[in-house]
């Protein structure tokens, strides 16, 4: 069995993520983000998105309090009413910004005849829509298996389910929460 971690591995999130932001803040303010305000957005968006996978807060709070933070670096009043609408914009358009790498398709090509899935620590709706949104789904009927676990600590209850199995695991980034995992019960190829 191999398989692949979604974000970063076979959607190149960093970019997807860069334009929806880039997009919100040049449509609803004139903002052309500079590299220290995008990068900031990255570095806020692990933060809270961290908060939501420990249970700290929900997954609508942590869009929430990013776009807060966001407003008020950008020189903005922070207001939870717009941030909360800010974020639900982001999310559609986030979902039209996503990308695969260019390697992927011809790498899931040749792959054929092995059984695939998808490990995530994502929301299910929203990566089961990426696999939707960047045809990657088509590989199922091709044997494709996809495994979903919404937050990293239900991986450590399903991981008797796992241990068992023959697994190879691919992931290009730098999790040390899922590498950690990983390395403790999959062979892990980086």
């Amino acid at each position: 069995m191999i398989y692949f971690d979604l974000d970063n591995t076979l959607i190149d999130y960093n970019s997807s993520e860069r334009k929806a932001i880039e997009f919100i803040f040049k449509e609803k303010y004139g903002l052309v983000l500079n590299n220290n305000q995008t990068d900031y957005w990255s570095k806020i968006s692990r933060k809270y998105f961290d908060y939501y996978l420990s249970k700290q807060i929900t997954f609508e709070e942590q869009g929430k309090n990013r776009f807060i933070k966001m407003l008020s670096y950008c020189g903005y009043v922070e207001n939870e009413k717009i941030a909360m609408e800010l974020f639900e914009e982001y999310q559609k358009q986030l979902e039209n910004s996503w990308i695969l790498f260019d390697d992927v398709v011809d790498m899931l090509h040749s792959l054929e005849g092995y059984r695939l899935g998808i490990i995530s620590n994502g929301k299910s709706i929203q990566q089961r829509a990426k696999l939707s949104c960047t045809n990657i789904e088509k590989y199922q009927s091709a044997n494709v298996l996809c495994i979903i676990f919404p937050h990293m600590n239900i991986l450590f209850q399903k991981k008797q389910d796992l241990q068992n199995l023959p697994l190879i695991f691919f992931m290009r980034r730098s999790n040390s929460q899922a590498r950690k995992l990983i390395q403790l019960y999959m062979l892990v190829i980086i």
